[in-house]
């Protein structure tokens, strides 16, 4: 076969592969909306939640469960799943790479989003926290195994309205919080996600103990319980 009639033999072949291949990536995608179809038709519910110490459920007593699960054991059914990708301390980019890490192999149609306090806390800027930030909503919109699912985000609480941040600037770390806030909602309102508000909760009475864990710091049953009353029917709204 000569050069030229390889050069011919190909630009002849390559309109016909590209379009299979693109009406094979058309076929893949219709049959992924036929499945999350019949998924939510069976009211088989899979939740997957994102955060960090929040969703960990950091200091509860033996028991007691941090808010993403106290939230599936309300609204689940039989053959319901859950699976948690959080860990104390996290930052929005860590979040990130815990979620490439843990290799997702099945599609989840329930997203929660709780993060940015150890954003705000190590001082990182509000330009960079709106990177990362927009950069993971990003990563849940494009990745197989996400981009189907009704999405939520959960407001930063504000750390400063506790026994543990009366040794801080409490002024400063409420408008730090606000600040962030503002940046998680306004990605919130451009992606159509529904945003929660817990904030001014967590502001209900920042030296009273009852509403933290022996840490001083972070939510306690009764506290989690409070944003649950305002999380739980906003959430069964976006599933019907």
């Amino acid at each position: 076969m000569s050069l030229s009639y390889k050069a011919f033999f190909f630009l002849s072949l390559t309109p016909a592969f590209f379009c299979a291949c693109s009406l094979d990536a058309e076929i893949v995608e219709e049959q992924n909306i036929i499945d999350i179809f019949e998924e939510r038709k069976n009211n088989a519910l899979s939740f997957l939640a994102l955060g960090d110490s929040y969703s960990v459920g950091e200091g509860l007593e033996e028991g007691e469960q941090n808010w993403p699960d106290r939230l599936f054991d309300s609204i689940k059914k039989n053959g319901d799943t859950i699976k948690i990708i959080a860990e104390t301390g996290f930052s929005t980019n860590e979040l990130i790479q815990a979620i490439d890490n843990a290799g997702l192999e099945k599609r989840y149609n329930l997203i929660s989003i709780q993060i940015g306090v150890n954003d705000q806390f190590r001082g990182n800027s509000i330009e960079l926290f709106k990177q990362d930030f927009q950069k993971l909503v990003q990563k849940i919109k494009e990745n197989e195994f996400t981009k189907w699912a009704s999405v939520f985000v959960v407001s930063i609480p504000d750390w400063g309205a506790t026994p543990f941040g009366s040794s801080w600037d409490r002024i400063r770390v409420t408008n730090e919080i606000d600040a962030f806030n503002r940046v998680i909602k306004g990605v919130c309102n451009t992606n159509n996600i529904l945003y929660i508000d817990i904030t001014q909760l967590s502001r209900r009475d920042p030296n009273n103990w009852i509403f933290v864990t022996g840490d001083g710091l972070h939510p306690s049953s009764l506290m989690y319980g409070l944003w649950l009353n305002k999380i739980t029917p906003l959430v069964k709204e976006i599933l019907n």
